[in-house]
């Protein structure tokens, strides 16, 4: 378990980086304002213009010693400090690295899906022309089938298919480290572990879940290997809870099956799919 002195430790250690920034920045500032005075005098000079007396020598615009002190003390705390990162900031990052991956993937999939949306537009039309036996709807169908590339091909087929597969994958290693992430127990018997071999997270590389073994594993710099037992069958779920959140999601009920408006908004103020022009 992580000690009150470990977690003490955590807490202040970035009081010399936060000294550092303090102080550079009033070394910043200070050669900001002389800067601009240089500048004054460079362009206005040339035009016989005079600058103030003392225009260069206020306190406000030249260096200090107690402004370089501070900076050189800064300068050596860092030096001195020692850096660490817990299970808890290290998975924190995991878990934002994952999240964008699963993101990423999922507009991708989004992309791979356009024909397919496409294809349920096509549906929609088809299904009304169907209904009502309206020549005239049937020729709109024509004319918008013969305007528009609309066949699918094998390659569409394949992308789309790899798309899911990839955001499958994506969700897999998302939800392995959301799975410790979420445990505090789980974070500080892995933070126990890793204290043992003498490592640190600030030399982790990135999770990698093995979904055949169903083990999650944390390489260090060193070539140390943890592997993340605590939560590995805990949080296996099955397929019937991902399909329930599935059909009560928004990605779901917003989608084209469900809500075609949400991909073909209309101009036609008569359209039921009429979206409003933003001001």
């Amino acid at each position: 378990m992580i000690g009150s002195g470990v977690a003490q430790a955590q807490t202040n250690q970035w009081n010399s980086v936060d000294n550092l920034v303090s102080a550079s920045n009033d070394i910043r500032t200070t050669l900001d304002l002389g800067i601009r005075r240089v500048g004054g005098l460079t362009d206005l000079t040339p035009t016989g213009v005079i600058a103030p007396d003392g225009y260069m020598d206020i306190e406000t615009v030249q260096m200090t010693e107690a402004k370089a002190n501070a900076y050189n003390l800064a300068l050596q705390e860092v030096q001195a400090d020692v850096f660490s990162k817990t299970a808890t900031e290290y998975f924190g990052e995991q878990y934002e690295i994952r999240q964008a991956d699963f993101a990423a993937a999922v507009d991708n999939y989004v992309l791979a899906s356009a024909m397919f949306i496409e294809a349920t537009y096509i549906n929609e039309l088809a299904s009304e022309v169907q209904l009502t036996g309206d020549a005239v709807l049937a020729q709109s169908l024509q004319v918008y089938i013969t305007e528009n590339s609309l066949g699918i091909t094998s390659t569409m087929v394949s992308d789309y298919n790899a798309s899911m597969t990839a955001v499958g994958d994506a969700a897999e290693q998302w939800g392995a480290v959301a799975a410790v992430y979420n445990d505090p127990v789980a974070l500080e018997n892995l933070q126990a572990g890793v204290d043992a071999t003498g490592q640190d997270f600030m030399n982790a590389n990135d999770t990698t879940y093995d979904h055949i073994a169903q083990e999650s594993y944390i390489t260090f710099f060193a070539g140390n290997q943890i592997t993340i037992t605590e939560v590995q069958f805990d949080h296996q779920g099955v397929t019937s809870d991902f399909v329930q959140a599935g059909n009560n999601s928004g990605f779901y009920l917003t989608g084209p099956t469900q809500d075609i408006c949400s991909f073909y908004p209309s101009q036609d103020p008569a359209n039921p799919c009429y979206l409003e022009p933003t001001p």
